[in-house]
């Protein structure tokens, strides 16, 4: 008899069903998250207090935008990071209610750093992309036929690039924040949009 290496026992099939449900929605609720983080200026906050110094949401937050004024929701993001370890979070014993939290370095977010020490990453990130890239976008053809193609977190332009050098009669925006978008590269021809951020 042949079985299914990733076969659940009858008996907990409900119950499994329900905790992978609930562990596919924390992974989809993760990037957001990643993304509110970037937007309030966590790292930015955390690196400016220093690598080790631990701050509590509310002393995050005032450091942040003004949209993380709640500093119980704001908490609540900020647990769910470190327990990815995107953050390093200690807990008071005497009030374990007051959670404090740090960068780590394993939690990668000094590259999310505005002007880090760590900017060279982004060159060798760019080129190991390009690489696999080209190979993809021979098999890919979801792309034809299409008049425009927006690149949402698109970075310095180099994948929208590699697209419009085999799809030259798309027009292609790419999509990212202003200091990133700044370093884009430029693509010859009529392409509207490319290396400019645009404001929601």
């Amino acid at each position: 008899m042949v079985q299914s290496v990733n076969e659940i026992p009858q008996e907990d099939d409900e119950s499994m069903g329900q905790i992978r449900a609930v562990h596919i929605c924390l992974h989809l609720a993760l990037p957001s998250a990643v993304k509110a983080l970037i937007e309030l200026g966590v790292p930015d906050a955390l690196t400016e207090a220093g690598l080790h110094v631990e701050l509590t949401a509310a002393e995050i937050a005032s450091r942040c935008t003004e949209r993380a004024a709640d500093p119980e929701s704001f908490d609540r993001l900020l647990r769910l990071l470190a327990s990815h370890n995107f953050l390093r979070v200690s807990v008071n014993s005497e009030n374990p209610d007051q959670r404090k939290y740090a960068l780590t370095t394993a939690g990668g977010l000094q590259y999310l750093v505005k002007n880090n020490k760590k900017s060279e990453l982004d060159a060798r990130v760019y080129v190991a992309f390009r690489s696999n890239g080209w190979t993809l976008l021979e098999k890919y053809k979801g792309l034809e036929g299409l008049g425009s193609l927006i690149d949402v977190g698109g970075g310095t332009g180099e994948t929208l690039a590699l697209i419009l050098s085999k799809y030259p009669q798309l027009r292609g925006i790419n999509f990212d924040q202003p200091h990133v978008v700044a370093k884009g590269v430029q693509v010859p021809g009529e392409y509207p949009g490319l290396s400019t951020s645009i404001k929601m």
